[in-house]
Order: structure tokens, then sequence, then C-alpha cells
């Protein structure tokens, strides 16, 4: 059995034992078996027991597939079969050792046994479902840059029994050391030769390089990697139309998992230009907003104090804009798509389904009254119809959990009015965008025009693309509108407009 797994509690004191109730390793020598030396019982008497006398302790190992039961969800059609929770597919083996204050010296020991069969007392086979103790992982860390799978696995069951529920090695397998070997490398997604080729790149004068870091995290000691790109002609155009910036990160762009922070202002013909990317790993902070924001107006030589940010609702880049433009007379508004987007996935768990017809009809009247509220100009008449949405969903009769879904409205959007409602953007420049989505559309043609829909495994290739294909595009657009060779989107809607 996996000492990691169980969870030991003293019932008497309610103290547990190690991080999260669990013992480690080290508090129990490898090969003690705490099962050893106890008594199988009934388990509806044991549990009857339980009931009227106390317990000192109790252990309790779960399979590795052990998950929390939840409820099916209801499904959206009628016509459908109902959709299988997540308890339908785990394995609810457990065995329990029970030690009660009556008799401190006994143990007793009951098994409740998985549907699927899983019985790990029984079938040796089945050990390969424990989970594997942390020490192990770590060895096989050490070794999976350096010899393959197999090789480690016999390197490590070297002289283990082949079986065996306390031996910690006995459990090891193939597949495993797969898993610990994927999970390593996402914690160190920076390989060495990509920190090489990414510092020759950066180093080049003519590589349009804002800035570059390569350092470990201090307090989860991951490696993390920063680098920032901006040319002389995206600095320009953040220079010129630098008074609105949209915001937003894409995912997935390459295997390792590295994020792409982007920058995007729009021109006078309506159209967007990125003017900053960042590439960074493994996970985004408000430093990295903060570093990429100000570098990129300091190559511009503009001041981002003035400046007003387009962001969808995250936390991270609202702290990152608010400290950038502290004691300035800029800061951010909300992106409306996304917001809608939010409250209508939200809905999606409270209207009850009543029809496909009566479902939708509900939900668009509720959107309507939220786009309504986003339309007003007034403060006091914005906040005495957001009392009467309220009290709608308190009394409709197609929501569940209204009060639940209340809470959400006034902890997420209701605080924030100011920042998506007209009332409190008709006095903020914003080129009368109430979306991002231009940086959505810029993010579409990264992924399926320039990179084809494929995922680089190697930084150098991503930066290789934006230095290469995604900025001489946007100069070769942005010189084609100018001299007229090419109409703005501006222009062919008002020529419309005129016909």
């Amino acid at each position: 059995m996996s000492f990691s797994d169980y969870c030991l509690i003293n019932f008497h004191t309610g103290e547990k034992h190690g991080q999260d109730g669990a013992r480690s390793s080290d508090e129990m020598a490898v090969g003690e078996d705490p099962f050893y030396d106890s008594t199988p019982c009934d388990p509806d008497l044991l549990l009857q027991r339980a009931k009227t006398e106390k317990m000192k302790s109790k252990i309790v190992y779960y399979c590795a597939r052990h998950q929390k039961s939840k409820p099916a969800r209801r499904p959206m059609d009628k016509r459908r079969g109902p959709v299988r929770s997540k308890k339908d597919v785990c394995c609810r083996y457990a065995a329990w050792l029970v030690v009660f204050e009556s008799e401190p010296d006994s143990k007793y020991f009951i098994e409740i046994k998985g549907h699927t069969g899983h019985n790990p007392w029984e079938n040796p086979e089945e050990v390969r479902w424990l989970r594997t103790e942390k020490f192990v992982e770590e060895e096989v860390e050490n070794l999976v840059g350096l010899i393959p799978p197999s090789q480690i696995l016999d390197k490590l069951q070297d002289g283990v029994p082949a079986t065996g529920y306390s031996n910690p090695y006995s459990r090891l397998t193939i597949e495993k050391i797969e898993a610990i070997r994927k999970k390593w490398l996402r914690r160190n997604r920076v390989q060495a030769d990509d920190r090489l080729s990414v510092l020759k790149m950066t180093e080049d004068k003519k590589f349009p390089c804002l800035f570059h870091e390569q350092q470990e995290d201090k307090i989860t000691g991951e490696s993390r990697f920063h680098s920032g790109i901006s040319s002389d002609f995206q600095a320009a155009m953040l220079k010129k139309f630098g008074d609105v910036v949209y915001l937003d990160t894409v995912h997935g762009m390459t295997k390792y998992g590295f994020l792409q922070l982007t920058m995007l202002v729009m021109d006078e013909f309506g159209h967007g230009c990125p003017v900053a990317f960042s590439m960074l790993g493994p996970s985004e902070r408000c430093e990295d907003w903060v570093q990429l924001i100000e570098k990129a107006f300091q190559k511009a030589e503009r001041d981002p104090k003035s400046t007003v940010f387009m962001i969808d609702n995250s936390s991270v880049m609202k702290a990152a804009v608010n400290q950038v433009v502290l004691g300035g007379t800029g800061g951010f508004v909300l992106c409306a798509f996304h917001m809608m987007q939010d409250i209508n996935r939200r809905l999606s768990r409270h209207i009850k389904y009543t029809g496909k017809k009566g479902y939708n009809a509900e939900r668009n009247r509720i959107l309507g009254m939220v786009k309504g509220l986003r339309l007003l100009n007034n403060k006091d008449s914005f906040y005495a119809e957001s009392e009467k949405f309220k009290h709608y969903i308190s009394k409709s009769k197609a929501i569940r959990g209204s009060r639940e879904f209340i809470t959400y409205y006034e902890k997420n959007w209701e605080k924030c009015a100011s920042k998506w409602a007209n009332f409190g953007r008709k006095h903020i420049s914003h080129h009368e965008q109430n979306t991002n989505n231009l940086i959505e559309s810029f993010f579409c043609q990264l992924r399926y025009r320039f990179c084809r829909g494929k995922r680089f495994k190697r930084l150098d290739e991503h930066f290789n693309i934006l230095v290469s294909k995604v900025i001489p595009k946007y100069i070769r657009d942005r010189c084609n509108r100018v001299n007229g060779i090419e109409l703005g989107h501006r222009q062919v809607v008002n020529r419309r407009t005129e016909n």
C-alpha cells in the first residue's frame, strides 16, 4: 500500500498527522505494513460499532482511481440518455484500519471493494493502480533524461520482490514512469536547447528584442522564462494610437505550454495592429504584464498613465493595469463580449430545462436585460434597473438557485459596473469599441494563418514566425492603406453608407 494514500486521524484529539492528514514516508520506515497483525471483520458490524463507540484512530487507503462522487449532469435534450457522472467511471475501493479507544491494542480491518472488481489484497496485479511514493518519483526524475523507461524500471526494481503492498518499488510500471516524465517536462518547460537558441536570437542586433529574462522562481522553484518583442514599426504605432490598448493572452501556441501576452492598438482605418509580444512560462503573473507594458511604452516614448486598456475580467490584468496607471487619468474597461459570454455560461447552470423553445426564450430574455443594463448612460438609472433585474431573477420559476446567481452577479459584475456599463465609460476615449475582439481576431490569424494550426515544439520557431511573417505582414498592410492601394474597414463602411 502507498503510505501517502491514507489519512491517519486521532478522533479523540482531532489531530491530523502529516500534511493534509497524510503520513509521509519519512515518518514510517520503508517496508512497514500498518495492516500487519490486524483482525478482519464484517464491515456492517464494524460500522455499527463505530456509531456507538469512540475510535482512537482510523487509516484509510484509497485506489489511485478514486474520485469524489458528483451528481450526474442534467441532459440538455430529453431525447439524449443520462450523462454519466465521475462516480460511474472511478474505483471506489477502500481499505480501513480502525482502532477503538476501548481496545487500543486491537486493529480491525475492513474492505470496501470497487465495483470494477478492483481488489489489490486478493489480486497482486492490481497493485499497479496504487499511487507512487514521492521519493520514488524523485529517483525516476533523476533518470528520465539519461536512460529509457524500461531501463529505469529494471534499475529501480533490481533485487526488489515482484509483489508486495508495502514495498514502494514493486508498484512502479513503465506507464507510471511515462506519466512522471511528462510531469517533469511540464515543470521544466524551458529546455537547454531553447535557452541557448533564444538567447542567441536576442543577442542579434537585428532581432527586435524588448527584454529577455531567464530565472528560477524562489517560491515554487520552477524555471521561469520571459522574453518580449517589439519592432520600431510597432513602437511607432503604439506612440500614435496608444490612447486605447487591447490586452489578452493566448494559450496552446507551443507544445511546452508557453503563454503569449499580446498588446494591440486600432489604427484610423479600424484595423488592429499588434504592438508588442512576449512569451513566458510556466504561468501568467501580474509582474509579467507590468514589465511588458512599461517596456513597450518606454520604447514608444509614451506615458502609459493616460492610456485606457481593454481587458477581460482577469484579476491578473486588472492588478497590472492599476499598477501601471497609478496616479494617472487612464484605467481599464471590461470587454462586453467576455462579460456576456461569462453570464451566458453561468445561466446554463441555473435555467431549468422545460423544452428547447422555452429554455432559449428564458435565456435570451435574461441576456437582453443584461444588454439593456450595459447601454444605460445614467448611474442612478442603472442601479434602479439592476434591482429590477435581481428581483426578476429571484421571482422567476425558470431559475433554480436564484440566490446563488444573484450573488454571482453582484460580486463579479454589479460591483464593477462602471467598467462595462456606458455610464462609467462615456467620458473615456475607447474608439466606440465595447469588446477586445480585434485581438481575438489576431489570435485566430496567428494560429491558423501563420502557424497553420500547428503547435511548434521549440520557442525559436515561434519567435521566427512572429518576426519574419507577422510583423512584415502588418507593415505591408499599413503601407497599402496609407497609400490608397487597399481600402480600410471604415472606408468600406463609409462607401456603403453613402451609396
